[in-house]
């Protein structure tokens, strides 16, 4: 039997059928076209959450390790730090400085102090020398100035021969030792972490 279009059940299949590709047809131009913009876009932003969770996850795994790089750095600062005393100690420059005389056979002349100069973060205190030894003995001063416990750099010198020189007197010198210090409000504090979240 051949189906035929005037068959009533055919033409309710035909109608049901052509109702559904209606209904598809205006959902899909009423309801999910002007949604589909908004659909990639969520899908984008979704992308964007994922890659900065996955770059969060990288980095608290990072996270521990920086805090132990950071308190190495900062134990490394202090330990610099403790070479810029807090307050200019004339005292116990001297002490070193007669120490290292002493030890090298240098002459002290003259020992005049000059007013400390504030650079940078940091203030520098200037003290001109003016001593007689000799080429050994000079040395031998100078790397015990550059052991003291604290950072002391000279400059400015000058050497001029003595025209009687002995054995132990062989050279005047004129030079500039320089020590450093720094304040208080200056000083780095100790590092602050915050607890990340879970």
């Amino acid at each position: 039997m051949a189906a035929s279009l005037n068959d009533p059940r055919i033409q309710r299949y035909v109608v049901v059928g052509v109702l559904i590709v209606l209904a598809t047809a205006i959902w899909y131009f009423r309801m999910y076209s002007p949604k589909l913009e908004e659909i990639k876009n969520k899908e984008s932003q979704l992308e964007e959450l994922r890659l900065k969770i996955h770059e969060a996850k990288l980095k608290v795994e990072t996270y521990d390790e920086l805090k132990l790089e950071v308190m190495a750095s900062y134990y490394k600062y202090r330990a610099l730090e403790s070479l810029l005393p807090l307050t200019q100690s004339v005292p116990e420059f001297l002490n070193h400085f007669y120490i290292a005389a002493r030890n090298n056979n240098v002459y002290l002349s003259s020992l005049t102090p000059e007013a400390a100069n504030q650079v940078d973060f940091y203030f520098v205190s200037p003290y001109s020398l003016k001593i007689a030894t000799t080429y050994h003995g000079l040395g031998g001063f100078l790397a015990d100035v550059a052991n003291f416990p604290f950072i002391v750099n000279a400059g400015g010198i000058s050497i001029t021969a003595i025209p009687s020189a002995t054995e132990d007197l062989s050279i005047n010198v004129d030079l500039t030792l320089y020590t450093y210090n720094i304040t208080e409000s200056q000083r780095m504090p100790p590092p602050h972490f915050e607890e990340l979240p879970e």
